[in-house]
């Protein structure tokens, strides 16, 4: 046997080695036997777990947790984990099946090297990225499959991607997170993440891209066009301390179900000089039933942008705590055509079950339908600011809104609450405004029926 203090030595070309020796060879314990190399290196750790007293039912299993711990330490330095072979053969990169890192496929993570297919490479063949404290290049999309996690924390990411989203989760993908902080992502791109259900109108749970989770990321660049792009039918998604600054926020298209933002901020990187942006917009071309179901946002800002919200197709909608404005000029109130939220006329059939608590709203809201609507909205407990006009306008034909408990102060020379013509069922109780106003509440034009005014302070 071939040792040096206790220790195989390294294998070299032109030695004859003698039966039975033992070296180092492409990365695994050999002994020369017979003729051949035969790897030994389960052998010569069972060999050890043996002596330090480990009984022989539990020696496979002992060497596994073993080779498992060993695969998770090479991981973590950034080094290929293929080399370490439990008892059945396989090695712990195959068992694992989840853990990779792209500079195992040639990717720099100098944030100068273009890093797209190394990633793609990694994202194609592990359930988990580790991408941590990077500095990685894209320049083009990086496809994402059902049940992965991409670890982005500590990390910068470059995209230089034109019309191409950073992140695409295709085909109804079940399962994905993105993990974030201490870093960003940045450059130009369409959108951070698209995802992409089967169609407009799905009728199953397989129709849609699910269980889509996103904490902690940082994404920051005026010429991302949108941060996240949501076509078809996608649900169960949840926005957890999340921080975009795009020129335009959450775009989502079809039938979005289910759909969670906690404790994030997602600004306009463009909304004084481009109204046309938005922060969150919902449509449904399926028409009919199927119409967006479920946005609720708690403790957020979301801000700066043309029409901060942009809705038409929603049900149960809720907005509790947190700040909401639109785009602000230098006088700090609204751009001339700027908008907090505008509710305009479904092509489904609801926009409705729509509720403010305790927001501090910078702006004006529009209800705006073209035919007459029922949109079932109440505001409680609010504050409103930096208006002109009608804080809230019930434009034509809306009905059934309720603004209670609600403070109004700060407008350039604005109303409160705001009905146009044919506003039925509205109710307005419990305001506090101040001298800034030139008017709390205006209910105009005929038809507006079943109204109350009361307690206006």
């Amino acid at each position: 046997y071939i040792h040096e203090n206790g220790a195989a030595l390294p294998y070299k070309e032109g030695i004859s080695y003698e039966e039975g020796a033992v070296v180092v060879k492409d990365g695994m314990l050999q002994q020369w036997k017979g003729g051949v190399w035969v790897d030994v290196s389960s052998q010569e750790v069972k060999k050890y777990l043996l002596a330090a007293g480990i009984d022989e039912p539990e020696l496979d299993s002992e060497y596994d947790f073993l080779m498992q711990r060993l695969a998770q330490i090479a991981v973590d330095k950034r080094l290929d984990a293929s080399f370490v072979v439990d008892a059945s053969g396989k090695t712990q990169q195959e068992i694992n099946g989840l853990i990779g890192n792209p500079l195992m496929f040639g990717a720099k993570g100098d944030g100068v090297f273009d890093d797209t297919l190394a990633i793609q490479e990694c994202a194609n063949k592990f359930r988990y990225l580790d991408m941590r404290n990077g500095n990685w290049k894209t320049t083009g999309k990086i496809a994402l499959r059902s049940g992965t996690v991409v670890d982005l924390r500590g990390s910068y990411l470059s995209a230089n991607n034109a019309n191409e989203p950073i992140f695409e989760f295709e085909n109804a993908g079940s399962g994905l997170s993105i993990l974030g902080g201490g870093g960003y992502v940045y450059g130009t791109a369409d959108s951070f993440l698209k995802c992409t259900g089967k169609t407009y109108r799905p009728t199953m749970q397989t129709d849609y891209a699910n269980r889509i989770r996103l904490d902690g990321l940082h994404v920051s660049g005026e010429n991302i066009d949108k941060f996240l792009d949501f076509d078809k039918a996608v649900r169960q998604i949840f926005l957890t301390h999340v921080f975009s600054y795009t020129k335009n926020g959450i775009f989502c298209n079809g039938k979005c179900v289910e759909f969670e933002i906690y404790g994030s901020l997602i600004y306009g990187a463009k909304g004084t000089t481009d109204l046309t942006t938005y922060g969150i917009k919902y449509r449904s071309p399926g028409n009919g039933r199927w119409y967006n179901e479920g946005l609720h946002i708690t403790d957020s800002t979301i801000d700066n942008f043309g029409i901060t919200f942009d809705i038409t197709d929603i049900y149960a909608m809720s907005v509790t705590g947190g700040h909401i404005g639109a785009a602000i000029q230098a006088d700090g109130y609204n751009a001339s055509g700027a908008l907090v939220a505008k509710f305009g006329q479904p092509t489904s059939t609801s926009c409705r079950d729509i509720k403010f608590a305790n927001v501090n709203i910078y702006g004006n809201i529009e209800f705006a339908p073209v035919g007459g609507l029922d949109y079932q909205a109440k505001f409680t407990g609010c504050s409103s600011e930096a208006f002109s006009n009608g804080a809230i306008t019930i434009r034509n034909n809306a009905s059934h809104i309720c603004v209670s408990d609600h403070t109004f102060h700060s407008s350039f020379n604005g109303v409160g609450v705001l009905g146009i013509s044919n506003n039925p069922n509205i109710t307005v109780d419990g305001i506090s405004a101040d001298s800034s106003l030139v008017g709390v509440v205006h209910l105009r034009g005929a038809n507006s029926n079943n109204c109350l005014v009361a307690n206006i302070t």
